[in-house]
């Protein structure tokens, strides 16, 4: 499948937080410190000393919004956390291939 391009115009682009996108290591190299920085360490995690592991399997619409297909986690207040979280990115000018599954881990762990 080719990667489209979105167009910034196509989308409502008031309420969603937007992931930036690198045309040349394709969307997961380019986006990964995006993931990183987004779904940062939650506060009540941290304030409760929870650990743990997110394994979150998404793919974008045709509309630019995410779609959590599948989740799991050994801590559902961490998984909850991570799906809203992704629920609420919306591609901006960039390029990804449309509906095609992405699987993404976030491990939490205190240091």
């Amino acid at each position: 499948m080719t990667p489209i391009s979105i167009s910034s115009d196509a989308f409502n682009t008031t309420t969603k937080s937007y992931i930036p996108y690198k045309m040349d290591n394709g969307f997961l190299n380019s986006s990964h410190d995006y993931f990183d920085q987004y779904v940062n360490y939650p506060d009540f995690a941290i304030q409760q000393h929870i650990e743990g592991v997110v394994a979150i399997t998404m793919r974008f619409n045709s509309y630019g919004n995410v779609e959590i297909i599948d989740s799991f986690s050994n801590d559902i207040k961490l998984e909850n956390y991570v799906n809203d979280k992704l629920s609420s990115i919306h591609l901006k000018d960039c390029s990804v291939q449309i509906n095609k599954p992405y699987n993404i881990k976030f491990t939490f762990r205190l240091i």
